[in-house]
């Protein structure tokens, strides 16, 4: 009897090790923000202060990108306030930045419906509140959907 028990217990025991492997494995991982080179240009809008706050936020706000990674993350001046024209949103220019990124997808089923590979122009949009002079992640999208 010892016997039967011991060999149900290995086997559940075997059962479960291999169901966590698989777990690790399969499972969306939040995304990373560890290797992100950071690039701000020369803008007549913002402090760079402000444009680093901005971009503190998006990288705190990235992890919701499962399966992927923030490889680069920049802010040009002419094309986010090309953008901010552009927009379909009601965007006020002095309260709001778009910076620009480019992302790693590593697995199928990472951010929404893209597949793997590297995504480049991926635009976050974030407003001031003018009160608290904080950064709040409005959007994120491509330079061809608009905003």
């Amino acid at each position: 009897m010892k016997k039967i028990m011991l060999s149900v217990c290995i086997t559940v025991l075997g059962l479960a090790i291999l169901l966590f492997i698989w777990w690790l494995l399969e499972a969306d991982r939040p995304g990373t923000v560890h290797n992100v080179q950071v690039n701000i240009g020369p803008s007549e809008r913002f402090a760079q202060t402000e444009i680093e706050s901005a971009a503190d936020i998006v990288k705190v706000s990235f992890p919701s990108f499962v399966n992927s990674e923030l490889a680069y993350l920049w802010y040009d001046e002419a094309p986010s306030v090309l953008a901010i024209e552009r927009s379909h949103l009601a965007l006020d220019q002095d309260s709001t930045i778009i910076l620009f990124s480019t992302i790693v997808v590593r697995e199928p089923g990472g951010p929404g419906f893209l597949a793997p590979g590297t995504l480049e122009n991926l635009g976050w949009v974030l407003v001031r509140d003018l009160q608290s002079g904080e950064w709040e992640l409005i959007a994120a999208g491509f330079e061809g959907l608009h905003f």
